[in-house]
């Protein structure tokens, strides 16, 4: 399926275009809890989608990718050749997001410009980023096979809404010493900055 007769269809059923970067459109309706992002143009949009989407409004769901950052979450990507030779895939954690690329190298590059627009919508919808499985959580999916898999890493701690002053105790010796680790490993950029990741890690876990 063509992009713009995808984006017809997604009209149809009450989607609306709230966003434009560059070749990707974003989509929102009323009541849906995701966005859909599409590469247009593009003459074939090859939607495969884990078992645990879902068909919606008429077109299958697809998931996205992301780009590289100090601070960032590791997300599963899987690729797949279309019938024009070209390539189309999704990121099996992300819900709603197309992409696109004449090459393998394309396609993780407009994933990538993909997934940050995908993930600025969500953030003005106060949605929250999905965490990530694995790729072996996937390994024996219908729709993921034959493929190619890759990782995409992406700097999640821009989508995590607004910054909010927070008043805290904390021992002034172990405040002494996040603050000297802080001092040595400058991808944290700050006391909170080191504070929050160490939260989204151990988030992740549970």
């Amino acid at each position: 399926m063509s992009s713009k007769e995808m984006m017809k269809r997604l009209r149809e059923h009450g989607w609306m275009l709230v966003r434009v970067r560059g070749s990707h459109h974003v989509f929102v309706k009323p009541g849906k809890p995701y966005h859909i992002t599409l590469p247009h143009p593009e003459k074939d949009l090859a939607s495969g989608t884990p078992k645990k989407n879902h068909q919606t409004d008429g077109i299958t769901q697809a998931p996205c990718l992301n780009s590289k950052k100090e601070m960032a979450m590791r997300f599963p990507v899987y690729l797949h050749k279309t019938d024009s030779e070209s390539y189309s895939g999704f990121a099996p954690d992300i819900e709603g997001c197309f992409f696109a690329g004449e090459t393998v190298d394309d396609t993780l590059q407009d994933a990538a410009e993909a997934l940050h627009i995908h993930f600025e919508a969500m953030a003005d919808s106060d949605m929250p980023v999905p965490e990530t499985k694995g790729i072996e959580f996937y390994l024996q999916d219908g729709a993921c096979q034959g493929g190619i898999w890759a990782f995409v890493d992406i700097d999640v701690s821009k989508y995590d809404g607004k910054a909010v002053k927070l008043n805290i105790t904390l021992p002034q010796h172990l405040l002494t010493r996040i603050d000297r680790f802080v001092e040595s490993h400058k991808e944290f950029g700050s006391r909170s900055g080191f504070l929050a990741e160490l939260a989204r890690r151990e988030l992740a876990k549970a």
